[in-house]
């Protein structure tokens, strides 16, 4: 009897999904209106702020992304398949 990881397209569809939501989070990063003009500095700090936050998760979750694909490289191999 197999082992479900080793016959489901888990860590493919779980890449997929953190991929996805990943380029979400950057598209939302992307769309951070900024402030411009005269003594803005307290706006932009703030927009600087949101844009990274959304940064940093995508990229936290674009690694995790990475993490899950080399897994289901190794479940190929794996000697309990």
């Amino acid at each position: 009897m197999q082992n479900i990881l080793c016959t489901l397209p888990v860590f493919n569809i779980l890449a997929v999904l953190f991929g996805v939501t990943s380029a979400a989070l950057w598209i939302a990063s992307a769309r951070v209106p900024f402030p411009t003009g005269y003594d803005m500095d307290e706006e932009q700090a703030k927009a600087t702020k949101k844009a990274a936050g959304y940064n940093v998760r995508a990229a936290a979750i674009s690694a995790v992304s990475m993490v899950w694909i080399a897994a289901g490289e190794f479940m190929k191999f794996a000697p309990f398949c």
